[in-house]
């Protein structure tokens, strides 16, 4: 048995809060009466159909409700409902509800071809062969003395990621039907804006386009030591997974171009708020504290150097107010602040 299968496994949209009707008739069509339950995602209530297969969570009824609504759909409902209905309902979401996808997982199912995939993948990420994450660690999971399950993960999950992440792992194990091998899956979850511009890619792709659309997440080069990645070529292991020598097309989500108003915010939000904490910490002016940054200040009336000492070393290692709330250390804070909404995980 050699043959690959693609399909989309979850999906995630946000949509108009003031077109809720418009999604529960949806809802309704494709599988029945619903039943309430509590909310997720900062909403506070659900509608649960397929026995959780599809969610529909919104806020009530009230003036301070927030304006989206989500519509959430795990991997057995979209296998229920198949790639062209989830299309259709991409669609209509976006023309009617004034939706959007916030995630979507795309499963390359590997039979046969998929032996020993697993092992290579983490043999490529562990040396050097990854290209577009740095991020990445093996899963193995245990049923007694035997391998239940193992995996390899590669990226990081949601918004504290760079939009997209890779789950490699042998789908035949977990779900107990096959030896060891013989189906390995090909998971890529894209989220937020590279979740929308993945699905609107994916509509239009082919079958073995789609199944790029998962396998070009990230890519393996051979590590010949270039500065530059793209002078690397592709692994051969990778190319014949991937069944195709096409230039990647990366889905990144987009860069914010430095502005002044940025930089000014920034300094706001991260560099006042720390020097105020030095300036009270040491008992100056802000005059004095800015003439210290810059020249010579008058300690006068300053407090004793072993405090400022002090203060100095827990804004070095990070520091516990009085209200027992843990602070980052000084780097922390400007590396937070200096990387946001940036793919740091790209290489």
């Amino acid at each position: 048995m050699d043959r690959r299968a693609v399909r989309i496994d979850y999906l995630t949209i946000s949509f108009r809060r003031a077109d809720l009707s418009l999604a529960e008739a949806w809802c309704v069509r494709r599988f029945g009466q619903p039943e309430s339950g509590p909310g997720r995602y900062f909403l506070e209530c659900s509608k649960n159909y397929a026995d959780g297969g599809c969610l529909l969570l919104f806020d009530s009824e009230r003036d301070n409700m927030k304006d989206h609504a989500v519509l959430s759909l795990t991997g057995e409902a979209c296998k229920y409902l198949g790639d062209k209905q989830l299309l259709e309902l991409f669609h209509e979401a976006r023309t009617q509800w004034g939706g959007h996808a916030t995630r979507v997982d795309v499963a390359n199912d590997l039979f046969g071809r998929g032996k020993g995939l697993i092992q290579r993948v983490g043999e490529g990420c562990m040396t050097g062969e990854l290209v577009g994450a740095r991020v990445h660690s093996p899963a193995v999971n245990y049923k007694g003395s035997e391998i239940a399950g193992e995996g390899w993960y590669i990226g990081k999950r949601g918004k504290a990621g760079s939009g997209r992440c890779v789950c490699v792992y042998d789908k035949g194990l977990e779900t107990g039907q096959m030896e060891r091998g013989e189906w390995v899956r090909w998971e890529t979850r894209f989220y937020d804006e590279c979740a929308d511009k993945a699905l609107a890619l994916y509509a239009k792709a082919d079958t073995p386009g789609r199944m790029l659309l998962a396998f070009d997440a990230f890519q393996f080069r051979e590590n010949t030591g270039a500065s530059h990645v793209d002078r690397r070529p592709m692994c051969k292991w990778w190319n014949e997974i991937r069944q195709s020598t096409d230039t990647a097309d990366f889905i990144r989500r987009s860069r914010s171009d430095t502005t002044a108003a940025g930089f000014v915010k920034w300094v706001n939000t991260a560099v006042a708020p720390c020097l105020e904490i030095i300036r009270k910490e040491a008992g100056i002016s802000w005059d004095d504290l800015m003439m210290g940054i810059c020249g010579k200040v008058d300690t006068e009336n300053a407090r004793k150097k072993q405090h400022v000492q002090d203060v100095t070393q827990q804004l070095l290692h990070g520091f516990i107010d009085d209200d027992g709330i843990e602070h980052d250390s000084i780097f922390a804070v400007l590396w937070k602040q200096t990387v946001r909404g940036y793919d740091i995980d790209a290489v």
